[in-house]
């Protein structure tokens, strides 16, 4: 490697990590990624059978308040707001024109199941590494 100021080495840093994230940078490609996550969950497949990723993202899209699809629904919110910080709002337009109180009562209750279960805290630090993005959410035994 040439002779480089010491300075400028953190900005190569920096130009990798945008280059990492800018793979997230749409909200369409975070909600394909959870529903691709979670297609592949072993309650998916029984409930749903074998699921492609678009048909996991109209589900998580959809209204139905069963679990096993509301914990998809809320990491994909949470992910929105963390990687892309939108608007609580817009957020809720992009969930199936869902009210911004929701999307604030999805980004708490996921954040505490995050704390207090260790199957969904695992999936959480499985999507931050999909993401690569820092783990902001510690688990409380």
């Amino acid at each position: 490697m040439k002779n480089i100021h010491p300075y400028l080495i953190p900005a190569f840093d920096v130009y990798e990590i945008n280059k990492q994230l800018a793979e997230y940078t749409t909200p369409d490609a975070i909600k394909y990624q959870v529903a691709k996550y979670y297609a592949k969950k072993p309650i998916i497949k029984v409930l749903y059978g074998q699921l492609t990723a678009n048909d996991m993202q109209d589900i998580i899209l959809s209204k139905t308040r069963k679990q096993e699809i509301i914990r998809p629904r809320y990491t994909t919110i949470y992910f929105l707001r963390n990687i892309l910080n939108l608007k609580l709002a817009t957020i809720g337009k992009i969930m199936g024109f869902r009210d911004h109180s929701t999307i604030i009562h999805a980004l708490k209750t996921y954040e505490i199941w995050c704390e207090y279960e260790k199957p969904l805290f695992e999936d959480h630090i499985q999507m931050c590494s999909v993401f690569k993005v820092p783990n902001r959410i510690q688990f409380q035994r």
